[in-house]
């Protein structure tokens, strides 16, 4: 298998985040709660030639950094051929989740200014080429420190502007 491995060379997919909106949002300043919804969609690029990815039990969160995960989903699994580009486009709700009070500053004032907010996925990872597979390895993406700006005269969206931003891969 090393071989095997030496001529195929699996190298890490690419992970990078395309957009990030939040809508509904309503903070509670009486017991620090958040409900609102975030849409999000990466980017999951495999640059390998000859080999096959497939991710398994892919597990999405967003917190407000840094802290707990305030909403996860479970995503379908997917394959990615080689050298192919799959968008991931996924929404999580929170619904009167606890938000810190430094997280909450920025939402504390009406929804004024920018806000950071983690997006993450994990994942089950298998590289295949016909009958030869890797075990499977735990893949963790981790697209920390996104800027979301509020928009609109009450402050109930956000959303992250500007050119697609590459996120930390964990293999």
């Amino acid at each position: 298998t090393f071989i095997v491995w030496l001529l195929l060379r699996p190298r890490v997919p690419a992970f990078s985040l395309a957009s990030l909106t939040l809508s509904r949002v309503a903070y509670s300043a009486a017991n620090s709660s958040l409900s609102a919804s975030f849409d999000a969609s990466l980017l999951a690029d495999n640059p390998n030639s000859k080999l096959t990815v497939t991710y398994f039990s892919p597990l999405a969160s967003v917190s407000l950094a840094p802290s707990s995960p305030i909403a996860a989903a479970t995503l379908p699994p997917f394959a990615q051929p080689p050298r192919n580009t799959t968008t991931l486009a996924f929404r999580l709700e929170v619904d009167g989740a606890y938000v810190g009070p430094d997280a909450a500053a920025p939402l504390k004032g009406g929804g004024v200014g920018t806000m950071e907010v983690q997006v993450r996925l994990a994942a089950v990872a298998v590289f295949d080429r016909g009958g030869w597979r890797t075990r499977r390895r735990v893949m963790r993406v981790m697209c920390d420190g996104v800027p979301v700006a509020f928009r609109g005269k009450n402050g109930m969206e956000a959303a992250f502007t500007g050119p697609a931003r590459r996120c930390d891969v964990v293999l």
